[in-house]
């Protein structure tokens, strides 16, 4: 899976995805919750990316 962000959201700017913990956290359920949606349940999603953070 792979999330598009502007350089704003990516690096650079303080509220990047990589220093804002807010961000990164709520990016991460987003796509999950996608992935559930979409593509497979919570076990296929743990088994491909290795945890859930749903």
């Amino acid at each position: 899976m792979k999330i598009w962000l502007c350089a704003w959201h990516h690096n650079m700017s303080n509220y990047g995805i990589h220093f804002d913990p807010v961000l990164d956290l709520a990016v991460k359920m987003a796509a999950q919750k996608y992935f559930e949606d979409h593509i497979g349940d919570r076990e296929a999603f743990r088994r491909e990316f290795g945890k859930s953070w749903l």
